[in-house]
């Protein structure tokens, strides 16, 4: 299909989404660069050795030492709260925490990110969405 009718058929699904000409049009610019950016990208460079190839594949490890973390952290939670301290790990959040004292119950979530290098503020998209998720069903939680 030539470019301009798809582009001319995205702009026609937003403005039928609700969205303005401008802000379909914008859609559909930045659904191009993100296909450009992917169009852009290298390809994978051949390891030469096995040191090299095992050094190249640490998710796992990343990923262990982030579930660690998490879990030292909801340890040094649990061992310094009271007993009035209902803790779920894993639950709507890494933590949930809901603490009832004087017939009044507050629930708080925590999410955790572990990383061993500098982070800008993108990583934080994920986690602010599923706050507001939670938030926009219960206002009366923390996070």
């Amino acid at each position: 299909m030539h470019k301009a009718y798809i582009s001319w058929k995205l702009r026609i699904w937003g403005i039928e989404k609700g969205l303005t000409a401008e802000k379909a049009e914008n859609g559909v610019i930045n659904m191009a660069k993100k296909k450009k950016k992917k169009a852009n990208k290298k390809p994978p460079v051949a390891k030469v050795n096995i040191q090299e190839l095992q050094e190249s594949r640490d998710g796992g490890q990343i990923a262990l030492r982030g579930y660690s973390y998490q879990f030292l952290y909801s340890c040094n939670l649990i061992l310094s709260s009271g007993t009035d301290t209902i803790f779920t790990l894993e639950g709507i959040e890494d933590i949930d925490i809901i603490k009832c004292s004087d017939g009044n119950k507050t629930i708080t979530h925590i999410q955790l990110k572990y990383s061993t290098k500098q982070q800008d503020a993108s990583f934080m998209d994920s986690v602010l969405k599923n706050y507001l998720e939670a938030y926009l069903i219960d206002k009366d939680r923390y996070f």
